[in-house]
Parts: C-alpha cells; structure tokens; sequence
C-alpha cells in the first residue's frame, strides 16, 4: 500500500502500488517484488521491517529496485522470508562506525532478544528524488549510506504472512491459485541431475503473497 505517511502530500506517487510473491525453493525462499506508479528512473530502497509504519521498528536492508522509464521496478531477493523471520542481538558489543552525517553508524549495538519481523517497505533513495516528485523533504536511514527519502510503499494492507501463524503452507498456496506472480522450477536455480530422476523433488510453487496495493 502506499504509506500513511505520504497521506499530507496528495502528489507524491499516487498511483504508487505493487505485490509481493514469496516462493519456498528447498532451505530458503525467494521472494518477487514488483512496483508501478511510482517516478520514472528513480532508485529505491528495500527494506525487511518490523511494522510497515513508523517508527518501523527494527529493520533490515535486503536491497535495491530501480524503475524504468514507464515507473515499474522489479526486484529478487534471496533469503528468509517466512515465520521464522527475526533479528537478535544476544549482548550488546561494539561495531564498525562506517557512516557519518544526518543518521551516522553507531556503536555499541543494543542488546535484544528475538524480534520476528514480518513487513516489508521501500523508500527514496535520494531525499532529492522524492522533492522533485512532489514528495516530503527529510532524510531517512533507509539506504546504504543512511540518507535515504521518505517510505513510498510497504506491505501494511497484508496479513499473508502474519497469517501463516493459523494456516497451514496448503491452505495460503489455495487462497488465491490464480495469482503467481512468480514461478520457480527446481531447475531453475540448480543443474539437472544425472542418470535417474525418478526422486528429483517437485518443483516449487508460490507460498503466500503480500500486496503492496493502494
């Protein structure tokens, strides 16, 4: 859904939406994002957060999407995206001091037990950017270098993944069959294998799908 907090600035991306499709692919998942609406040419940031609105709670960078010249972005992510989600800190320890200005690195970390996390948002990554379309000034930490725009999407409309705490892997794959969004054969990501294949695993089908739509 487009962000509450672009509810003030009526310009900023009004036709900004997307979805989320979550494949299992044997240890890990693969997740599909796809945006439109948004500004043309423009690159955004991607976030794993704890709630999709501020103060966003704990959050992790898990990459880039840029759009093309018609405002539509597509991005592939690798990695963890399901119940088991979480971030932890067993004790507070110190860490490199990388960045400097508006939202600088800090160190010592603070200590917290396991926060799951279960959101997803994606920012401007340029303060600028966002101005120039019709979008909140401010700097954000939501980049690389911690001097990101404001938020322009995130997945607080959804409740696909919170909801795998009640239902079970078939039940989400049946609650809407007709909406893939995104396909993965085994063979896909791995070689074909020699000889017998009579044991080679299914391929794997869509999990659950999270919508980032208006």
């Amino acid at each position: 859904m487009r962000s509450p907090g672009l509810n003030a600035s009526p310009n900023c991306a009004p036709d900004a939406e997307g979805d989320a499709t979550i494949v299992q692919f044997g240890p890990v998942e693969v997740l599909s994002v796809k945006v439109q609406g948004l500004p043309p040419k423009t690159d955004f940031d991607f976030f794993v957060i704890q709630v999709p609105n501020k103060p966003f709670g704990m959050s992790w960078y898990q990459g880039d999407i840029e759009t093309n010249d018609e405002g539509k972005g597509r991005g592939i992510f690798v990695g963890r995206f399901r119940i088991e989600t979480f971030v932890v800190a067993p004790d507070s320890t110190d860490a490199p001091l990388t960045f400097e200005g508006s939202n600088p690195s800090v160190s010592p970390n603070l200590k917290t037990g396991p926060i799951q996390m279960y959101h997803l948002g994606l920012w401007f990554n340029s303060p600028e950017d966002a101005v120039n379309a019709g979008c909140p000034a401010g700097h954000t930490p939501f980049n690389g270098e911690h001097d990101a725009g404001p938020q322009v999407l995130n997945t607080g409309n959804s409740r696909i993944w919170r909801d795998r705490y009640q239902r079970s892997v078939a039940a989400i794959m049946q609650a809407d069959p007709l909406r893939v969004g995104l396909y993965l054969p085994s063979r896909s990501l791995s070689p074909e294998p020699e000889g017998d294949t009579t044991s080679r695993p299914p391929a794997h089908g869509p999990l659950s799908e999270r919508p980032f739509a208006k």
